[in-house]
């Protein structure tokens, strides 16, 4: 007798059509009732997100009503003049115990406060708060979520804000490593990693790793996102800002007057991204030579900054240094002091007296006042940098020892080369140690040269003076506007020594030579 499968092939081949139709029923059946399941876990997923969210919200309004509002009134009248800042201390000394149930409501709303925290230029206060969030989110989330991923970014971005750029390194490149696993090369928040990433590796002078990938970031953020992208505009400023350390200055100018139009348009022109972006293309105006649009540029940005920010924003910081040293471009030294001394107390009290930018503007203003002749003021203001310096960086480190090179400037100028002397020996022995090859060692060897030279001892100075500018001109780096400065000043210091020599041909040939870099 047929078995089962031959007696349902036959009933098949005689009800054909009944069993395609029943399959096809079973068929739309089952894939019903995939989709309705499909779609029972996505709205249960929404409806559990969107409490999240409401909770999130309530958590926040609560937050904002009693523990921010009414901090500005913390006695029976209202304190009027209450600071944000202090607001915000006052609300943010409850976050222990006001979420003990709740720690995800908790990493939501600190990472707020740490947000207004940075963006009150408070950053130590903003990287408290940011570790503790990433503690909540890697500890309920794990460390693969995209939330603890963007957590783990935050601790970074607000290390740079500090700049600790060496410790912020490893923290960029695992964001980028996750998002790149768990979004794809392509995703937004990837180009977003990476385009940070790029630019702390512009900051640790890692120069061709940070070219490359910014190129390929940028090139990629073309390709999948709208021309007003933030991230798309992003990529154009970090580039640019590689650009200009590369002292391709044509190509940087032309990438942040793109990126200044897009956000222009995006944006606003007051918005603190479009007037960052402004203030990146004044600083390669100035490079460029374009000194009087620089300046232009820097007192809008100024005035917009005073306008829609505090007198104690970071940003007016910058802003004051920035136009200090192009006024000093200018010969405009009193502005430039004023300008820059402005920038040093506003820096000293919102940063501290050791933060890279701070140390900056105190070597600045030291510079301005050296110009000026107060070599009095510039030396002690060199010799606290100097301080400062080796405190925090060691004796080794290049910006030390241009800090030393810069104090025996001044006393050379003052008529002190005997003091300046053993200064530069010390400054051109750590060069020779630790970059022997550069520009800057050889003309660490002419200011040598120069105080030598000071002091009536032509014979020694000469082969210094010699040899440092000819290293200058043949060293393989980059041909920067401070190399060119340096090099026009260095042959001065020869035509001075051959004049004080009595050996006018050897003055005149030097001063009638031009200053040629090789083609590299």
């Amino acid at each position: 007798p047929p078995g089962p499968l031959d007696r349902l092939a036959r009933f098949t081949r005689r009800h054909r059509t009944a069993v395609i139709a029943t399959g096809a029923a079973f068929a739309i059946l089952v894939a019903a009732t995939a989709v309705s399941t499909s779609l029972a876990v996505r709205a249960t997923r929404a409806e559990k997100a969107a409490e999240a969210e409401a909770r999130t919200s309530k958590a926040l309004a609560d937050f904002l009503r009693r523990d921010l509002l009414q901090q500005a009134s913390p006695g029976e009248e209202p304190d009027r003049d209450v600071k944000l800042h202090t607001i915000l201390d006052r609300a943010a000394t409850k976050l222990d115990t006001r979420f003990v149930d709740a720690p995800l409501i908790e990493a939501d709303v600190r990472e707020v406060v740490a947000d207004v925290y940075d963006s009150l230029g408070d950053y130590a206060a903003a990287h408290r708060h940011a570790v503790r969030v990433l503690a909540l989110r890697r500890q309920h989330q794990g460390p693969d979520h995209l939330d603890t991923i963007t957590a783990t970014l935050n601790v970074a971005l607000v290390l740079t804000d500090q700049g600790k750029h060496a410790d912020a390194e490893p923290i960029f490149a695992q964001v980028l490593a996750a998002r790149q696993r768990l979004l794809g090369p392509e995703h937004a928040d990837t180009l977003a990693a990476a385009n940070h990433r790029a630019l702390n590796l512009r900051a640790l002078n890692r120069i061709p790793e940070a070219d490359t990938l910014q190129t390929a970031t940028l090139a990629v953020a073309r390709r999948t996102l709208s021309a007003t992208h933030p991230t798309v505009i992003r990529a154009l400023t970090t580039l640019a800002r590689i650009r200009h350390i590369q002292t391709r200055f044509p190509e940087a100018e032309v990438l942040l007057r793109e990126a200044a139009d897009l956000q222009t348009k995006s944006l606003g022109p007051e918005h603190l991204e479009t007037l960052t972006t402004r203030n990146d293309l004044a600083v390669i105006l100035r490079d460029l030579g374009k000194i009087d649009e620089a300046v232009a540029q820097y007192e809008a940005i100024l005035a917009l900054r005073r306008r829609v920010l505090s007198p104690d924003h970071p940003h007016i910081f910058i802003s004051l240094g920035n136009l200090g040293g192009a006024y000093k471009a200018q010969s405009r030294f009193a502005e430039a002091a004023a300008a820059q001394s402005a920038a040093l107390e506003l820096g000293r009290r919102l940063l501290s007296p050791a933060h890279p930018r701070v140390l900056t503007t105190l070597t600045n203003l030291a510079d301005t006042l050296s110009q000026q002749q107060k070599f009095d003021e510039a030396s002690a203001l060199q010799r606290e940098a100097l301080a400062l310096y080796t405190q925090h960086s060691g004796p080794d480190n290049p910006q030390t020892q241009r800090v030393r090179e810069k104090l025996a400037d001044i006393q050379i100028r003052a008529g002190r080369p005997a003091e300046a002397e053993p200064v530069l020996r010390e400054a051109l022995a750590l060069r020779l140690k630790s970059a022997p090859a550069s520009w800057q060692t050889a003309f660490a060897r002419l200011m040598l040269g120069h105080a030598i030279s000071r002091q009536g001892r032509h014979a020694e100075a000469e082969p210094l003076l010699l040899a440092g500018y000819a290293d200058l001109l043949r060293a393989d780096e980059p041909v920067t506007p401070a190399r060119r400065r340096v090099a026009t000043e260095s042959k001065e210091f020869l035509v001075e020594l051959y004049t004080a020599w009595l050996q006018p041909d050897a003055a005149k040939l030097w001063r009638e030579k031009p200053v040629v870099f090789p083609a590299r």
